[in-house]
């Protein structure tokens, strides 16, 4: 018999190791009686895998056998209309990236999937759809560009980096219940008009909600200490916001050009958070007591 107890191999002889899944372990010799030489061996999930596919299956794809989608592995498989890969534990950067308007994809489901990298379904302009229920991890720019997404749930993410759904025009809802940090320009130039933030998030991003032109009305929750310059710049539709707690920190651009913006509502008095109103130049700024809020609060359940 042969033990290993260490960390899994990865394939150092090559450029981007990260390609290469490993599977086990070779012994050349026969009839051992002491020590011997084992050799890792390793496949190929990157750019082969890609090549081996790409353009050549129409309609729907499965795959229950890959475990893991390599860098780039799956970009440009633009014939495929809904991809299921059950198995996927892991996505890598670029994977499913798609550079031109021609992939057909509409839906891809990852059920087992909890990293994904940077950039993975970056430019897949005709995706609609995805089921990510287990990722924890989400690289930058994961959705860039797509378009036509139109609704995503991710439940077990506590952070969106950077770009993550950055001009996607269509997208209208989002369910993040454990999200704690959103990042630089998440949401630019998205079709949100509601969004539920939840109680667990304490930072909002520059530019986070930039261009959002259909949102009307934003809760901040109480855990909130931070909200980073420009987050709602431009949300042209933005009529009313509403602070559940008392950010340490609001700079003083955040509601910048938000033309419409008449009312937002703290609790807490005058004074006691600086730069007011915030760069919404049309706004009155509300110093409401605890009844008050509770009656904001009853009266956005009934809308």
């Amino acid at each position: 018999s042969v033990y290993y107890d260490g960390e899994t191999p990865t394939n150092t002889a090559e450029t981007n190791p990260e390609d290469y899944q490993f599977i086990g372990w070779d012994v050349l010799a026969e009839n051992i009686q002491g020590n011997t030489n084992c050799y890792a061996q390793f496949r190929y999930i990157g750019m082969a895998y890609k090549r081996l596919l790409d353009g050549g299956v129409a309609g729907s794809f499965e795959n229950t056998d890959a475990t893991v989608i390599g860098n780039y592995g799956m970009s440009h498989f633009e014939n495929a209309t809904s991809i299921s890969l059950p198995n996927v534990e892991s996505v890598g950067h670029h994977a499913f990236y798609f550079d031109s308007y021609g992939s057909k994809t509409t839906h891809i489901s990852l059920p087992r999937a909890t990293t994904i990298g940077d950039e993975a379904f970056c430019s897949q302009r005709s995706l609609e759809t995805v089921d990510l229920p287990l990722v924890e991890t989400l690289g930058k720019h994961a959705f860039q560009n797509c378009s036509k997404l139109k609704t995503i749930s991710l439940p077990e993410i506590t952070a969106l980096p950077e770009y993550t759904f950055y001009a996607c025009t269509a997208l209208e809802s989002v369910s993040v219940p454990k999200l704690a940090e959103i990042g630089t320009q998440v949401f630019y130039n998205t079709a949100i008009k509601a969004i539920s933030l939840p109680d667990t998030l304490t930072k909002i991003g520059q530019y986070a909600f930039g261009s959002c032109n259909s949102l009307e009305e934003i809760m901040i929750p109480a855990g909130v200490t931070m909200i980073n310059q420009n987050a709602f710049r431009d949300c042209k539709a933005l009529r009313r916001v509403i602070f559940l707690g008392r950010p340490t920190t609001i700079y003083n651009s955040v509601f910048s050009n938000c033309t419409a913006l008449e009312d937002i509502y703290v609790p807490w008095e005058y004074g006691q958070v600086a730069n007011a109103p915030w760069g919404a130049t049309n706004a009155t700024v509300h110093y409401v007591d605890e009844g008050w809020q509770a009656e904001l609060l009853a009266e956005q359940s009934s809308e």
